[in-house]
Order: structure tokens, then C-alpha cells, then sequence
């Protein structure tokens, strides 16, 4: 008797940890799966990049952004919810042998948007990594290769 009460409170708790982590997938957070790199616009031979995050699995509600634009060589994190998360980017290139690195944090809440202007001479490969944040832990995280 004794072991089937202790299955059944092992059962119990169980469950209560299924339902408590059936909400971590939410709180994840969703990427768009048009998010990605396309020729740049306004600099020939460049390629810019976007992550762009929701809320929901519909894509219907904005979190977060991260991009790289190779006009001007802009890293961006744009925090877009009121949503407990922020938004990471960061963009890695190397140049004569030289890894260089920047970053950007948006995580002041809403409307947070944090730029960073780059100095990456043409037609280098820009890896961006973009991830959301929660309470200064990075997760989520994609990667992108633009060009400047």
C-alpha cells in the first residue's frame, strides 16, 4: 500500500512539473521563420539580416529584434514587449587574420533600442547572433551571416 501512495505522489509531482514547464515553451518565445538575410538596399554587395521574435506561436505579437545592416555597418537590439525578455545582438567578422566582436543589449523594457555602429570594411562576413534575454541569461539564440 505504502508503494503505491509513494507512486502516487511521485505521479503527482510529476504532473505539477509538466504543467509548470508546459508554460517554458511560451516563455521561450517564438522566431519568425521569414527572419533572415537579403541583399542590402542601399549598399551594393551587402547583406543584411534580421531576427525578428514573438510572443505567440501565430507570430501575431512583437518581442524583440536583432539585426545587422551593412549600410553603415549597424548592429541593432530593439526590446518590442512588455514582456519580461529583452533582445541580444551581437556581430562577429574577421579581418587580416583578426577576430573582432560587438554587442548590443536592449533590456530597459519596452521600446528599449540599442545601436551600435560598426566600422567593417566591404564584402566582409558578419556572423550575427541574436537571442532574447531574461534576467541576463541569453536564450533562443540564432545565427545569421551578413555581409558588410
Amino acid at each position: 500500500m505504502r508503494r503505491i501512495a509513494r507512486l502516487g505522489t511521485v505521479g503527482a509531482g510529476a504532473a505539477l512539473l509538466l504543467g509548470a514547464m508546459s508554460s517554458v515553451s511560451y516563455a521561450a518565445g517564438y522566431v519568425d521563420p521569414k527572419s533572415s538575410c537579403a541583399s542590402s538596399e542601399q549598399d551594393a554587395g551587402g547583406v543584411d539580416c534580421r531576427v525578428q521574435f514573438y510572443t505567440d506561436s501565430n507570430y501575431n505579437v512583437y518581442s524583440a529584434l536583432s539585426w545587422f545592416d551593412a549600410y553603415g555597418e549597424e548592429l541593432g537590439a530593439w526590446d518590442q514587449a512588455t514582456d519580461g525578455r529583452g533582445s541580444y545582438s551581437k556581430a562577429t567578422w574577421t579581418v587580416s587574420g583578426t577576430t573582432h566582436t560587438a554587442e548590443v543589449y536592449a533590456t530597459g523594457g519596452v521600446g528599449d533600442l540599442k545601436t551600435k555602429d560598426l566600422s567593417i570594411p566591404e564584402g566582409v562576413r558578419v556572423t550575427l547572433k541574436a537571442c532574447q534575454t531574461d534576467n541576463g541569461g541569453l536564450y533562443n539564440c540564432h545565427s545569421r551571416t551578413a555581409t558588410a
